[in-house]
Order: C-alpha cells, then structure tokens, then sequence
C-alpha cells in the first residue's frame, strides 16, 4: 500500500467539492493523510501476523488509528476547506471504503502472498 499517494487518491474522490482545487486540499491535508495513512500501514504490517482473516485484520487495522482518523477529519473542517461535519465524516468514511481493499492487499503481501 503505497500509503500517501493511496489516500490522497482515495480523499480526492472523497472530498465533496468544497470550492477549492485539487492542489489545495491536498497541500491542506498532506500531513494528515500521511500520518493516517502511515499508522494503517504499520498496524496492517503489525497485525499481518495474526491467524485472524485480512478482511477482519484490515477493519482494526483502520479502526485503531483514530487519533489520525480524527485529526484528518478536523483538518478537513479547517479553513480553508472549512467542511461541514457531515461532509468531513462522509469524506472519511469514503476513503475508509477506498482504503480498504490496499489494507487487505498489504496484509496478504506481508504474509508472503
């Protein structure tokens, strides 16, 4: 999982249009999605050991970072992105869904498959 471009993938198509170019958000939540994205991939790496499905291992996976989670989503509530809360918790949890199938990926390659 190519963890900052992933997400920055993921959030582009996520990100309903709140008035600003694709440049801006993602200069605005670079930081953000890398520090999510990096706690994902190092938790599916982690947990990539366990006997547990990959599909099961990548909801925790994505579960557990929550500080990352919610600092994603206040950095979308910020101006100059200024989101509502609904729209921030609908992006995140979009890029959750697009996330996921590259947390299953990681998951399997770490295992060697």
């Amino acid at each position: 999982m190519k963890c900052p471009g992933g997400i920055a993938l993921m959030l582009a198509l996520a990100v309903p249009a709140w008035a600003q170019d694709q440049a801006t958000i993602d200069r605005v939540l670079r930081d953000a999605m890398q520090a999510y994205g990096g706690c994902i991939h190092a938790l599916a790496v982690d947990l990539a050991q366990s006997t547990e499905t990959p599909q099961f291992l990548a909801d925790r996976a994505i579960e557990a970072c929550r500080e990352e989670r919610h600092a994603l989503w206040m950095k979308m509530q910020a101006p100059p992105l200024s989101a509502t809360p609904d729209d921030a918790t609908d992006a995140v949890r979009q890029t959750n869904e697009g996330l996921r199938p590259m947390v299953i990926d990681t998951i399997r390659k770490a295992r060697g498959g």
